[in-house]
This record gives C-alpha cells, structure tokens and sequence, in this order.
C-alpha cells in the first residue's frame, strides 16, 4: 500500500483530495493545524441513505492525522520523526495547505504579509525539505497554485505573490529532483467553493460575478480538483515532471 501525505488535509481541496486517495485504497496521512474527526465506515451503524438497515456504507478508513502549523519547524520535524518511525517511506507529496488575506498593496502590513509567505511558500518549502527524507525513489510531489500564480488581479496581491514563488519552486524543484526520479508538478485552478470563498454564502451576486470571468461558466467544487490532483499524482507523474496544470474552465485565457 502506497503512503500518501496531504497538507491541510483537514478542510476544502486538501480534504478532497484525502478522501480521493483513501477511496482509491491509499493509506493517507493528514498534516493540519486542525484535525477532526473523520467519518469512517465502522463509525456508521449501517443503512442505506434512506436509513434502511443491512447495507454497509461506503465510507473510506480515516487518515492518520497529524496536528502540525507548517510554519513551525520543531512541531514539523518532530511530526515527521514520528511518520518516519511509523511508516519509513512516502510515496506521495500533496502540498495544499495555505491561507489568504485580502488587501491591496496600499494597506500593506508586513506582519500580515509574513503570515501568508510563512504558510503559503515557506511552510511548503518545510514540508518539502522534511519529506525528501522520506520519498522513495519515483516519489511524487504535487503543490496546489492558482490561476493567479501568473495573472495579476486587485486585492489578493500577497497570496498571489505567494503563489507565485511556489510556481517557480516547483519548476526548480522539478529540475533538482529528477536525478532521484522524484517528479514536482503543480495544479493550478480558479474559483472553488471553499471557505476561502466564504463570503459567497451572504453576497451571492459575488459568486456570479466570478462564474461571469469564467469562458465555460463553472465554478468548481473541492471534489472537481481533487480529481485532477489524483490523476496527476498516478497516472501523469511517471511521465512528467515540472508541469502546470490549468484547470480553470478557461479563466486564464482572459
């Protein structure tokens, strides 16, 4: 069995694409400053949806789920001594914790700026530097860009920036690793109904102007990428290495 790490596994695309890879019959292990309790199938006194007895629902195991701030390097080396000690090796890299904070560069405030580089390009680069210990030869890396990694909008500049950084990482991490035949790609999308997306819920007409920027007219949901995110993870990465994949319905094209 194959041991899959997420970062920010506990919520939104992080989480999805846990349940993507736990449905798949991959053993996950969960890095969040927050772990839940996860549904599993034994936790279910069983039923069907309509709440009939005798069918056994088909729910994943959970995670193995850690409780770490990414920006902290002692609580992560020491996470990570303990997956090493558990599970020896990784198979699989999922870089999806980050954080956004809405500002223009007009209000800039450094401290608010560290927080996003912290978690969003260093705390990525922390996680990374602690799991080469750990990834097998072929390993693989995925990080979770956006859109706006390269197209500059109003009002998000520091997570854009941040996102950004993690882009050229990727492409040089790519180079560096593939002598080891670790492969470092990046998944880049637009809007996604998330709780960074939170404020869609009490200004609808905000969720329709973003669907607006959208050539095909969807706004995706944390299962849609965590499709992507997986397939990328097991059936493109022994084939490539340093790529960006767009999936934004067409939003970059504008």
């Amino acid at each position: 069995m194959k041991n899959v790490l997420v970062t920010g596994g506990n919520d939104g695309i992080g989480r999805a694409i846990a349940e993507k890879f736990l449905l798949e019959g991959f053993r996950v292990l969960v890095l969040d400053r927050r772990i839940d309790h996860w549904p599993s199938a034994k936790d279910s006194p069983g039923g069907d949806v309509c709440g009939n007895p005798g069918e056994t629902p088909s729910l994943p195991p959970a995670p193995d789920g850690y409780a770490c701030d990414i920006r902290d390097t002692e609580n992560l080396k020491s996470c990570f001594q303990e997956i090493l000690g558990k599970y020896k090796t990784l198979d699989i890299l999922v870089n999806a914790a980050g954080i956004q904070i809405v500002e223009k560069f007009a209000d800039y405030d450094a401290a608010r700026w560290k927080t996003i580089l912290d978690t969003n390009y260093f705390g990525t680069c922390n996680v990374i530097s602690e799991a080469l210990r750990l990834l097998s030869r072929g390993g693989t890396i995925l990080n979770l860009l956006s859109v706006h990694s390269s197209r500059p909008r109003q009002g998000k500049i520091a997570y854009d920036c941040s996102k950004s950084a993690l882009e050229m990482l990727t492409k040089e991490l790519a180079l560096e690793l593939a002598p080891r035949s670790i492969t470092v790609n990046g998944l880049s999308f637009g809007a996604v109904e998330t709780r960074m997306n939170a404020e869609w819920e009490e200004h609808p007409e905000q969720r329709e102007e973003a669907k607006k920027k959208v050539p095909l007219g969807v706004i995706f949901r944390p299962e849609d990428i965590a499709r992507f995110g997986y397939c990328i993870c097991t059936e493109l990465a022994p084939y490539t290495t340093g790529s960006i994949f767009v999936v934004d319905g067409g939003r970059s094209l504008l």
